[in-house]
């Protein structure tokens, strides 16, 4: 998997907000989760998975200004 394509992922844990960041989905499974229950659950499938929220954080842009901005996922449903 090229790490150029890929997208970087974050867990939230649903307990404690502990996060947990990875470069792709593929590098979650060295950590013991499932990468379909984590794509099922960026794409908005599934809820949780192991206790964890996750998401996709998107690539920094910059904007016209040249100011970088970073989106974070909502974390409002935790």
């Amino acid at each position: 998997i090229s790490e150029f394509n890929s997208k970087k992922i974050i867990g939230i844990n649903i307990l404690n907000n502990t996060r947990l960041e990875f470069k792709s989905i593929a590098t979650t499974k060295r950590a013991g989760f499932n990468a379909g229950n984590i794509s099922a659950c960026c794409k908005g499938k599934r809820k949780k998975h192991k206790g964890y929220t996750w998401s996709y954080i998107e690539t920094p842009q910059q904007n016209a200004n040249g100011v970088t901005e970073t989106k974070l996922p909502n974390t409002a449903n935790i």
